[in-house]
């Protein structure tokens, strides 16, 4: 009874001890499951991330400096504190898009993108986007090759705990910052609660059925051992035919099938996602209305002229010149208006000549004395004069009038009456006007938009050489025609609209097509405003003209490359998310990249080439034919027939070849390769695995030499990253099924132990029974000489099988134990076979 208690107790802590450490296991296991989770999406989010910031900057939606050197401007009244950068507009309608789809997976609660300074652009969460956190701590990231995620927990404000996963995002190969997935503590904690409940309650129940069993195996096996002591007692009493019976097996043999029968194990899988890109574009316009603020100034100076010229005619009446009258050579007389310009006294002026008050030479070279004198002498021989002419003031300072000198009679003599206008401010704004009009005409002449005037009836009346050069003509095959020569019936009709506006006296800005010599059309861009005259009046028109030929053409190749983005980073994502990159089918996922490839990039065959473990040869894995829809493999290349283009693979992310066959990289395919096949371009993406070249993507396309893109090649750079990420799911599944196999032999080695134990012990068991059934016998006094040698000759030979199964035992121990030593010895065939 007390065996059988022990044994029950024993059985049951071993149970409990197995179920704890499993639920340990389970616990463990769990939180690696999700840990792994959480690095695998933050990663993956970093590199798109990076691939779709690097994608705008390469298309010119913004430069580095924007993404790296902008300025957070704080957004008025937002509480908490938000922010804005140059580079939100993309951010809100891309970004948010991509981590929005992370929350697709139903363990992700938030993901966010943050950047070096703290700034977050774009978070699932809107109350937590364009807010700022602590800076990043400065990490070096120029020599990692793939993103390393790490984790943190914290507690949000409300109390909730997170695990936070976040990796790296690198733009051109510098730190940007990160890309951040959330966990909810509470999730993972129930799934690890769950579970080792389940395992707690399975072991509990399985140990409550091994102690029902164990306790009705002993009970069955208590009367056979009843039944074997009244044996040996009845042949203690000298009947030595007396058997057991044997009834099914033994207690030791239950017991192990028992412990074989509590067994068991638990496995699971993960898996993981991606996102998508878009654009922005903008426009600058400039204006003319430096030209119209000189034209008013100029009017403005005209108006001043012909005030001064009223006020001449007004002089005696204002007295606003000087006026003074001379006797030959000598100043006689005076108004005040003189004595104010000269700033001096009557008495200073009077009784000098005109020569005291002027420098010694005109501004021509000419004497002034003489001068003066010559022109008082045609005055008095009455011939008016009117003259401008250098003065001096009384304290030396010189200044411009205008003089006008007539005879006069006063009392029967004959004086010289000099009219003085103080013309420095005149003279200072002609010469500004002068000034404007030159920097005006060189404006236009040298400014890259063209300048064309019309008057009311849209007859050129001026233009630029800028203009000429626009509609390819001469300036004399465009002055004095109409605008309407210029242009075809549609753009004639654009012209007309804008004009009958002009007309309302509405200025505007349009786009017309202008018709060149040869029948071509200029696309231009025109800024129109009203040629009015000195009334207000409007006389004609006038435009910039600007070719916009280029913008067009620009304009046409963005879209172009927005749609090409667009299909590849459809193709990306759909890749991505596409189960057959993380279930191990290498074939499968590369099959599905290389259609992809060839659809996407319109090219005729797409290809995957592996190095092998001596990097002496490539062999294609798959190669897709598009016209024929037809995939093949086997083909072989060796490294050493082809180094340049070897040594480019491993040096470059990507090989672009426009013309492949004279590209010195690709050239040594030309004849025996490219041309049987009429490849003229390639485009071949290295293929990388721990920074180790690998293998290659490749891309041929068929016909002339092709300009590949840039948004191609870095098309093709990812589409090389996701097959280094399948052969990393197969080598991964590999390693699973290798450590499920060895999990099997050893559980097989361990049910061939236990049985060997189970036979081993009923062969100890037999001999045993009969040495003690016959040790006990010789006790009895009255067995005869012969009796008592037949039980100890009993004795003997079960306790000689006994040592041999003992042996065998040894044996077995020392040949798992490695210690096992083969003897030679000489020996009997007849005797062993016997």
């Amino acid at each position: 009874k007390r065996l059988t208690i022990i044994l029950l107790l024993g059985m049951a802590v071993i149970a409990l001890t197995l179920g704890t450490v499993d639920g340990l296991r389970s616990y463990r296991h769990i939180h690696q499951q999700f840990s792994n989770l959480g690095s695998q999406n933050a990663i993956l989010g970093a590199k798109i991330a990076q691939h779709v910031i690097e994608k705008s900057i390469d298309n010119g939606l913004f430069d580095t400096a924007a993404i790296f050197e902008s300025q957070y401007q704080l957004i008025p009244g937002s509480e908490p504190p938000r922010y804005h950068t140059e580079y939100d507009y993309y951010f809100d309608h891309n970004v948010k898009t991509i981590l929005e789809a992370f929350l697709l997976e139903e363990n992700i609660y938030y993901a966010y993108v943050v950047n070096n300074g703290g700034y977050i652009p774009s978070h699932t969460d809107q109350a937590a986007s364009k807010t700022r956190i602590e800076p990043l701590a400065a990490t070096d990231h120029e020599h990692v090759k793939a993103p390393v995620a790490g984790s943190v927990v914290w507690t949000n404000p409300t109390g909730h705990r997170f695990y936070e996963f976040h990796a790296p995002i690198t733009v051109y190969e510098r730190p940007w910052g990160e890309f951040r997935v959330g966990i909810p503590a509470a999730m993972v904690n129930n799934t690890v609660y769950n579970t080792v409940r389940s395992t707690l309650l399975i072991t509990i129940s399985l140990a409550m059925l091994i102690v029902g069993l164990i306790f009705y195996l002993l009970r069955c096996y208590l009367h056979p051992l009843k039944e074997l002591t009244a044996a040996t007692a009845e042949m203690a009493a000298g009947n030595l035919a007396v058997r057991c019976r044997a009834r099914g097996h033994d207690e030791l043999g239950v017991l192990a099938s028992s412990f074989n029968a509590m067994a068991t194990g638990i496995e699971t899988i993960h898996d993981g996602l991606e996102q998508l890109v878009q654009q922005r574009t903008s426009e600058l316009q400039e204006a003319n209305e430096q030209l119209q603020t000189e034209i008013v100034e100029r009017r403005r100076a005209e108006d001043s002229i012909r005030e001064n010229e009223l006020k001449f005619r007004t002089l005696f009446d204002s007295a606003n010149d000087a006026i003074f009258i001379m006797d030959g050579q000598i100043f006689v007389d005076c108004n005040q208006r003189t004595l104010e310009m000269f700033r001096c006294t009557w008495e200073q002026i009077i009784n000098h000549p005109p020569a005291a008050f002027s420098p010694p030479n005109q501004l021509d070279g000419r004497s002034s004395e003489e001068a003066s004198v010559r022109r008082i002498r045609a005055a008095l021989a009455g011939i008016p004069q009117s003259f401008e002419w250098t003065h001096r003031r009384f304290d030396g300072e010189l200044f411009d009038v205008e003089v006008s000198l007539n005879r006069i009679e006063i009392a029967g003599r004959q004086y010289v009456q000099a009219i003085v206008r103080d013309i420095t401010d005149r003279k200072r704004n002609e010469q500004a006007l002068q000034h404007s009009e030159r920097k005006i005409r060189r404006i236009l002449e040298t400014c890259t938009e063209g300048f064309w005037l019309i008057d009311n009836k849209t007859i050129t009346l001026d233009l630029n050489d800028t203009m000429c050069q626009i509609l390819g003509r001469t300036r004399d095959q465009i002055l004095g025609h109409p605008i309407f020569d210029f242009t075809d019936e549609e753009n004639t009709r654009v012209f007309k609209d804008n004009i009958a506006r002009r007309a309302k006296g509405e200025p505007g800005s349009y786009e017309v097509s202008l018709l060149r010599p040869d029948g071509s059309l200029v696309p231009c861009q025109v800024n129109a405003t009203l040629f009015l005259d000195e009334q207000g009046v409007k006389i004609g028109s006038f435009a910039m003209f600007t070719d916009i030929t280029e913008r067009k053409r620009n304009e046409e190749a963005l879209r172009d490359s927005e749609r090409r983005l667009r299909a590849q980073n459809d193709v990306l994502v759909s890749l991505a998310t596409n189960n057959v990159m993380i279930t191990g089918d290498l074939g499968a996922a590369i099959r599905e990249i290389t259609e992809s490839a060839a659809r996407t990039l319109n090219v005729e065959r797409a290809g995957v080439w592996l190095l092998d473990g001596q990097e002496t040869k490539l062999t294609c894995v798959d190669a897709y034919e598009q016209a024929s829809n037809r995939h093949s493999e086997g083909s072989e290349l060796l490294v050493a027939d082809h180094p340049a283009y070897f040594e480019a693979l491993r040096s470059s992310r990507v090989i672009v070849a426009p013309d492949a066959r004279t590209d010195a990289r690709t050239k040594d395919f030309a004849d025996g390769y490219l041309a049987p096949h009429q490849i003229a371009s390639m485009l071949d993406g290295a293929i990388r695995r721990d920074g180790k070249l690998i293998g290659v993507l490749c891309h041929e396309h068929v016909g002339q030499p092709r300009a590949w893109a840039p948004d191609e090649e870095q098309f093709v750079g990812s589409l090389a990253d996701l097959i280094s990420l399948a052969i990393q799911a197969r080598d991964r599944h590999r390693y699973e099924a290798d450590l499920h196999a060895a999990k099997e032999a050893a559980e097989a080695a361990s049910r061939a132990k236990s049985e060997f134990l189970a036979n081993m012990s009923h062969e100890i068991r037999t001999p045993m029974t009969a040495i003690l059934g016959y040790t006990e016998s010789l006790l009895d006094p009255t067995l005869s000489d012969q009796e008592r040698r037949g039980a100890i000759q009993t004795v003997h030979r079960n306790g000689e099988h006994l040592l041999s199964v003992i042996n065998n035992i040894l044996d077995l121990s020392k040949i798992e134990a490695g210690r096992m030593t083969v003897e030679s010895i000489r020996c009997s065939p007849c005797h062993i076979l016997a």
